[in-house]
């Protein structure tokens, strides 16, 4: 199998891909596509088309087919370019519910992911460009996070001698709100090239995330420069934001958006990458704590990832505990039922028993 993945030509990768999707053909729950899949990633062009030509040729119309039509829209929405999205179009007018309605969400993701991508080279242009003025008071310096980050790469000696141990804003784009090891917010920006090494660390400073403060929003940041190892602030904290705020829903609310089978294309459009603000009642938690159900009143529920909550928080939670909390739209999943809500940080404590 490992000669396989050397395989660069679309014969090559159609067979290899095909085996795999001969196993998940004979319902194998192991050696299956999942198997497969990141080999045949790195066939480029040849995966991409041979996944556009098996959603094409696999247009069951029953749970199977819906399945299958899932298992590849996961993969070209990662994948996927603009070369997809001609062969995507023709495959939106396809006789086979499943194959068009996939292909419709298939190119609507990837065609989200260009524009972000174009955003965030035009943003990146600015930067390059702007020295940004500081608003605190205190404050005598402020720099772009790109700046900052590039500065650091090419001459780290002299990026600790000019920031280490000063008062300093950056502004950037947020990424991620996490926790430090301590159990306290921790925040990451973009250079618009990918992650930084840049780590924001709020130590002594909170134990739960602000509502207001998501990724995908310019923020300035204040902290104490930190640079003798990598990149990072002590006692960072998020003064100003602008961009897009969350979106604030019930969990029952949330569900009834995709009670109609009509309007579930429309309401995952909606929520698509977006963070959610979101109120209610535990139903039951799985694992150590770090997953969890809401109750929503109906057969339809809301599933959540909280592995990214400290250990402390985590076993805090009881059942019957109404929770708020930052989270991120992944899915709706149409076959648990469910919508699917990741990267979940609390922003209040736990009330009730």
């Amino acid at each position: 199998m490992d000669q396989l993945s050397q395989f660069r030509s679309p014969a090559g990768a159609a067979a290899y891909f095909e085996l795999g999707r001969n196993a998940l053909d004979e319902g194998k729950t192991t050696g299956g596509l999942m198997d497969y899949d990141s080999r045949f990633k790195r066939h480029g062009p040849a995966a991409e088309q041979t996944f556009l030509t098996w959603l094409a040729t696999a247009p069951e119309d029953n749970k199977a087919g819906d399945l299958k039509a899932a298992m590849i829209g996961m993969q070209l929405k990662e994948i996927g370019g603009e070369a997809a999205l001609v062969e995507l179009a023709k495959l939106t007018s396809s006789a086979h519910p499943n194959v068009a309605k996939t292909a419709q969400e298939i190119s609507d993701e990837i065609q989200r992911k260009i524009d972000q991508e174009k955003k965030n080279e035009a943003q990146a242009r600015a930067d390059d460009e702007t020295t940004p003025t500081p608003i605190s008071p205190d404050v005598k310096l402020a720099v772009m996070a790109r700046t900052l980050d590039d500065e650091f790469r090419h001459d780290p000696e002299g990026t600790r001698k000019k920031y280490n141990g000063q008062l300093i804003e950056v502004v950037g784009d947020l990424s991620s709100i996490r926790y430090t090891f301590q159990g306290k917010t921790s925040y990451t920006l973009m250079t618009n090239a990918g992650p930084m090494s840049m780590s924001f660390l709020c130590y002594g400073t909170q134990a739960l995330h602000s509502k207001q403060f998501v990724p995908g929003q310019r923020v300035v940041i204040k902290g104490r420069a930190d640079l003798e190892g990598m990149l990072s602030l002590k006692e960072a904290q998020i003064i100003d934001a602008k961009g897009p705020e969350p979106i604030e829903v019930t969990s029952e609310a949330l569900v009834q958006e995709f009670a109609d089978p009509e309007k579930i294309a429309a309401a995952s459009k909606k929520y698509a990458g977006r963070w959610l603000l979101v109120t209610g009642k535990i139903k039951e938690l799985q694992g150590n704590n770090n997953h969890a159900s809401l109750v929503t009143g109906v057969d339809r529920e809301v599933q959540l990832s909280l592995i990214e909550i400290p250990e402390a928080q985590q076993k805090a939670l009881q059942v019957g505990q109404t929770i708020v909390f930052l989270g991120r739209f992944d899915k709706y999943d149409p076959y648990q039922v469910e919508v699917e809500l990741d990267n979940c940080v609390l922003v209040a404590r736990p009330a009730g028993p």
